[in-house]
């Protein structure tokens, strides 16, 4: 993943652990991550797996589009004709 990437989905994982009034300790012991790791990814230090990023969302209780948002340039949609 590119920096830019990473800074966003940081951003957006530390924007709904706050919302969730979550700490890093909390969201890492649900996870099976640690508290560094989370610090790094909330500040686009580095990036994440997908199977990781799967438990974020699911612990955040948020939707892959709340996360991945901002990140395509092109958006597309799905037309049933």
């Amino acid at each position: 993943m590119s920096s830019n990437t990473n800074k966003i989905i940081g951003s957006k994982i530390l924007k709904y652990r706050i919302e969730k009034n979550m700490t890093q300790a909390e969201l890492a012991e649900k996870t099976d991550t640690t508290p560094k790791f989370i610090s790094q990814l909330e500040n686009g230090k580095c990036g994440i797996k997908i199977d990781t990023l799967i438990k974020y969302i699911n612990v955040l209780d948020v939707t892959p589009n709340m996360i991945f948002d901002g990140l395509f340039e092109n958006s597309y949609s799905v037309c049933k004709c």
